[in-house]
């Protein structure tokens, strides 16, 4: 459960952490030489040689021999969807609440329910009919419904 003031904290929190993301991108993440997991590494060298056996790699230059054997440079990226998103928590929370107080579970009940609706209408227009033979039992089933 939050509160104006809690939410206010919050929001200066959020702020501060951006800040702090941002000059550790600057200042020490530029000091340090960084490279991917050998796993990392390996994953990207076998779907390297999968794309190539399958002749989908149609790259006009050529890679040279020994490029997927080394392991890549990797930086730290402030350019992905976790850290944009972080300026919108508080709104969001502000407009909805936190994420346990509310369910998407009525959502999928309802849709469910609109499938079998529909399909029972469908059925009931198809009605056995030859022109559609898969929905046919969806009639028999509405025609069974509606005899009750």
């Amino acid at each position: 459960m939050h509160t104006d003031a809690t939410l206010n904290i919050l929001s200066c929190v959020t702020t501060s952490l951006g800040h702090s993301l941002r000059t550790f991108e600057e200042k020490t993440c530029g000091a340090f030489e960084t490279r991917e997991l050998e796993r990392e590494r390996a994953a990207r060298q076998q779907r390297q040689e999968k794309s190539a056996a399958n002749g989908a790699s149609k790259s006009k230059r050529p890679t040279a021999p020994n490029s997927s054997k080394a392991r890549k440079q990797k930086g730290f990226n402030l350019m992905t969807y976790k850290f944009h998103a972080l300026g919108d928590y508080v709104d969001n929370i502000r407009r909805f609440g936190t994420t346990d107080s509310y369910s998407t579970q009525p959502v999928s009940v309802y849709m469910v329910f609109c499938v079998i609706l529909l399909t029972v209408v469908v059925g009931i227009r198809a009605n056995s009919s030859t022109e559609h033979p898969k929905l046919g039992h969806f009639g028999l089933v509405a025609d069974q419904y509606h005899s009750k």
